[in-house]
């Protein structure tokens, strides 16, 4: 899964000991806007569904494993079935 997450990255510059990556802008506005939606619609089943099944349209595929894995770990305990029935058909 780390490697797949550095896919995400390009490699910028080379700095000392430390290197530098860049995540492209897209991949953070949508990703980001996503959880900040979700957050904020979580107290609701209905609205939390619907805004998660926008969320998953707009992503690309790895960006949508992370979400999955996002919403595991901040929704899991109040709306794991709700996860695991929108991620069923774009995570294999």
């Amino acid at each position: 899964m780390l490697a797949r997450f550095y896919n995400f990255f390009r490699f910028f510059s080379f700095r000392g000991a430390k290197l530098a990556f860049v995540v492209p802008k897209t991949i953070i506005i949508m990703f980001e806007y996503s959880k900040e939606i979700l957050t904020k619609v979580s107290f609701d089943q209905r609205l939390f569904t619907k805004e998660l099944q926008k969320a998953i349209s707009w992503l690309k595929k790895d960006e949508r494993k992370l979400l999955m894995v996002w919403c595991l770990a901040t929704f899991g305990q109040r709306y794991s079935d709700v996860i695991m029935q929108a991620f069923r058909h774009y995570v294999k």
